[in-house]
């Protein structure tokens, strides 16, 4: 008799109602296709009565072992099938997902008998991802998370090149042994685009610490550090050396020596260097409160000490610097006291138009090119927790200071240089997320509107708001004009125009979904700045809801495919940060006509809604570029 082609192995102990839900789903598959081979180890509730009942359709073996390793070892030794998977207590296949790799597998070189051993593996659905997890990965990818052993069929040959599962690892050996198999160059890994079991989750490995795992995973970044993009290296090590540390464990003096040679953060290598001197984990923690605490002392210190040297008079600011200064934005610094801004009162300002429809109670708010810090003061008065503003220079540090003062606004400030790499930036000073983003007059003064783009994306929260505003062309083709002999826009630090469909695409293809927008045209705009009008253009601002997934239009196979094989939008984009965001409830009030959305995406066709929703003029100043003491949005 021809061994089975698949052999499921089902490791369990004291499972109880949870196995019922496991068995069906594998006793539904096709019966040819597999071998079912249940492992317990010495359960004393209901579960072996339940194996019992099942008669010949399984085979069960119930007796102690030393951990679900141990118990997935024995299975590899008591089946024949060709390929082995591992489908946990809990967890259930999908119907007729066995036929379906069964298909997959006959694809390979040799009818699955390959010369070469074959790890095969595919999606699960978990509860805490809107999205099946977690599609491709590869040798970097596996440093961060594992692949779920229930989304993975290994062909026996695997096994019997790498050995079994190494029980020194309690929780963890499963990522332990794929780490083996991606290090192989001998061993194929095969990704397919199937769901292939309902995750349950929950399980020990992903709720037990396992220091064993943690050491040889540390020691497996220093081993190849060169191999983890630069971008990550820092961020992948610090987690490695403080989950390491909190969890009690020992690290080697070598080791601690060759944390100190990497990028780590400035918290890591004070934490390596307080263990060299003999401190414990909980006693570092509590010199890091303390540091943490006298640092906001100074800060607030100084600010009030710089909050004493704005005028207290009405006299005294009309004959200050400050007031008779350049401005971006008009401000009422006193009442009837307002600076000169750079635009009229009837130009509207479209972002802060549309924050308006944003509920910010309690959330946590970044604006970026935040110039003297008329939207954060905006944030704060509309209730928001916490304020960050940015700017890729501190040129309006004063003034910003001032509307602090003047405003009794509680902002931060934060100098970033140029806007790229924002994420990593903004995560090292300890603002890793935001429920509301604000990136408006930024893309069109950069070089790569996209890079800014992909280096903010991992700052908002999973189903946060961004505002994107920028200048646009107003045409069909899917492109970006260059400012060449400022032919768009005599400004000297503008350089790019996207069109609109370009700029849509690009937000969707990032995982926002735009859901509003407003407009206004360069022909309508009074100002200092002169724009040109060789051809149509204009000022777009859109809000965006983050997603999980994907928005591609119906007939576009291309964006999903270079979301999973380009490597720069996921080298570029932390999505893995992404997914682990808190989920964010931020109302937004307005909606959208239904005849301005597309009906494939669900979002806003936002070269078919600009006639509609396109501004000519502000009605008040609190649309405008205009701050007044007594505005609250």
């Amino acid at each position: 008799m021809n061994p089975p082609l698949i052999s499921v192995i089902t490791p369990t102990l004291n499972s109880g109602p949870k196995i019922a839900a496991t068995v069906a789903s594998v006793l539904s598959q096709r019966k040819d296709l597999y071998e079912y081979l249940v492992i317990d180890g010495g359960s004393t509730d209901d579960t072996l009565p339940y194996l019992r009942a099942q008669g010949p359709a399984l085979r069960y073996l119930s007796e102690p072992d030393e951990g679900i390793y141990d118990g997935m070892n024995k299975g590899i030794r008591l089946t024949s099938g060709e390929f082995l998977y591992f489908l946990g207590a809990g967890d259930r296949l999908l119907p007729g997902v066995l036929e379906a790799v069964a298909a997959e597998i006959r694809k390979l070189p040799g009818q699955g008998q390959t010369s070469r051993p074959t790890l095969l593996y595919g999606n699960v659905d978990w509860s805490i991802f809107s999205r099946p997890y977690d599609e491709r990965f590869d040798r970097s990818k596996l440093r961060h998370r594992n692949i779920c052993h229930q989304a993975i069929f290994y062909q026996r040959s695997v096994f019997d090149r790498l050995g079994f599962y190494n029980t020194k690892y309690r929780s963890l050996a499963d990522w332990e042994f794929n780490i083996r198999c991606f290090n192989d160059r001998g061993i194929r890994k095969r990704y397919i685009s199937l769901r292939i079991a309902d995750y349950e989750g929950g399980g020990k490995s992903t709720t037990a610490p396992d220091p064993a795992f943690l050491r040889m995973q540390l020691e497996f970044l220093l081993s190849d550090p060169c191999a983890e993009q630069g971008r990550n290296l820092a961020l992948v090590l610090d987690e490695a050396v403080w989950r390491l540390y909190e969890a009690g464990s020992y690290i080697p003096l070598r080791w601690k020596v060759t944390l100190l040679k990497q990028n780590c953060s400035a918290k890591t290598i004070c934490l390596v260097v307080c263990s060299l001197c003999g401190l414990s984990f909980a006693r570092f923690k509590q010199i890091l409160a303390f540091g943490v605490a006298l640092k906001r002392m100074i800060f607030r210190q100084r600010r009030e000490h710089r909050l004493q040297s704005f005028p207290e008079t009405a006299e005294d600011l009309a004959k200050s610097d400050l007031f008779t200064g350049w401005w971006y934005y008009s401000v009422e610094l006193m009442p009837g006291l307002i600076t000169r801004g750079h635009y009229p009162d009837s130009f509207p300002m479209l972002p802060r138009i549309l924050l308006r429809n944003c509920d910010l109670h309690g959330t946590t708010c970044l604006d970026l090119g935040s110039m003297e810090g008329l939207m954060p003061v905006l944030m704060c008065r509309q209730g928001a927790k916490t304020v960050v503003a940015t700017d890729a220079i501190d040129h309006c540090r004063e003034k910003m200071a001032a509307l602090r003062y003047y405003y009794e606004a509680n902002f931060e400030f934060q100098q970033t240089g140029l806007m790229y790499e924002l994420t990593n930036k903004l995560r090292k000073l300890g603002r890793p997320s935001f429920d509301v983003i604000n990136l408006s007059g930024v893309l069109y003064h950069v070089f790569s509107p996209l890079m800014v783009l992909a280096g903010v994306r991992s700052l908002l929260k999973r189903n946060g708001l961004i505002i994107v505003s920028t200048n646009v062309v107003v045409d069909n083709a899917f492109t970006m004009q260059f400012n060449n002999a400022g032919r768009l826009q005599e400004e000297t630090n503008t350089f790019w125009y996207l069109s609109v469909p370009t700029l849509e695409y690009l937000l969707r293809y990032l995982k926002l979904a735009p859901i509003d927008c407003l407009y206004i045209s360069h022909r309508e705009i009074k100002s200092s700045v002169r724009y040109l009008t060789d051809v149509e253009s204009g000022y777009l601002s859109v809000v965006c809801r983050a997603k999980d997934d994907l928005l591609p239009s119906r007939e576009d196979d291309w964006m999903r495919k270079s979301a999973q094989q380009s490597w720069e939008y996921t080298g570029l984009i932390d999505w893995d940060f992404c997914s682990r965001q808190a989920v964010t409830q931020v109302p937004y009030s307005s909606t959208i006509e239904k005849n301005l959305l597309k009906d494939d995406t669900g979002t806003i066709d936002l070269l078919r809604a600009l006639p509609t929703r396109a501004i000519r003029e502000a009605q008040t100043s609190s649309d405008a570029h205009v701050l007044r003491l007594a505005d609250i949005s």
